[in-house]
């Protein structure tokens, strides 16, 4: 034990013993509450607010603050640790997937792609572009291009049907509307509806790969699907579908 505290109790029970030696007999139990200094109690049962308590927090007070110090430090210190292991900082990185033989330089920019009066499901898609801490990419271009209903890619038209690029916004966030790609024979099995994306920053290709449909039929056994690239669709309440995916980026 401290040599100051003792010194200063036995001080404090000497010059107070003329005072309080009445009292002595009727102090309470020596429990107390984490952090609260020792009361005594008078003769009809009331907190003593005198010297007596001035005394015995004065005391009390610098063994309970070491005691509860060490105790907050370790407590703090799990905190830290609980913290750094949750990884809430930290974004994994988008999977790549293959480019395809269809992609086309110079695509123009809008959001909206249902506008060839083809038949299908009404598609909304929307997300954000991060970086690896999970920080937004303010103009970061997500570029997309896709089949048609039917199936067929339009590699040769003016119009160039439902391919398309748009920035996003200042918290990463993007947004389109098209409708949903059909399917096509690829050899003798059918590849899953899917989009195709490319991440750019800056004028740099940071990202290409494919985004696919939870329940797709055509998944199992598709050499090129990646797990984390499966999003699930629900219904928008308009007859639609709508889909949100978040893309992380290494910046490089």
């Amino acid at each position: 034990m401290n040599t100051n505290i003792e010194s200063r109790r036995a001080f404090l029970t000497i010059g107070l013993t003329g005072v309080v030696g009445l009292l002595v007999g009727c102090k309470g139990s020596d429990q107390k509450s984490a952090g609260q200094p020792f009361s005594f109690l008078d003769a009809d049962g009331d907190a003593d607010t005198d010297a007596d308590t001035d005394a015995d927090t004065d005391a009390d007070t610098d063994a309970d603050t070491d005691a509860d110090t060490d105790a907050d430090t370790d407590t703090d210190t799990d905190t830290d640790t609980d913290t750094d292991s949750g990884g809430s900082g930290v974004c994994a990185e988008t999977s790549d997937n293959i480019e395809g033989p269809f992609w086309i330089e110079g695509v123009p920019v809008r959001t909206e792609y249902d506008l060839y009066g083809h038949t299908g499901t009404s598609l909304t898609m929307s997300g954000r572009v991060t970086d690896l801490l999970c920080v937004p990419i303010p103009g970061a271009i997500v570029e997309i291009w896709h089949a048609d209903p039917d199936g067929a890619y339009d590699n040769t038209s003016t119009a160039q049907e439902y391919r398309g690029q748009m920035a996003v916004d200042e918290e990463g966030r993007f947004s389109f509307h098209t409708l949903q790609p059909g399917k096509y024979l690829n050899g003798s099995a059918y590849r899953p509806s899917h989009i195709h994306i490319k991440i750019w920053v800056e004028g740099r290709e940071l990202k290409t790969t494919q985004l696919y449909f939870e329940g797709d039929t055509s998944i199992p056994g598709d050499p090129f699907v990646e797990d984390d690239l499966i999003l699930p669709l629900v219904a928008d309440g308009s007859g639609g579908m709508a889909g949100t995916f978040d893309f992380a980026v290494e910046l490089t």
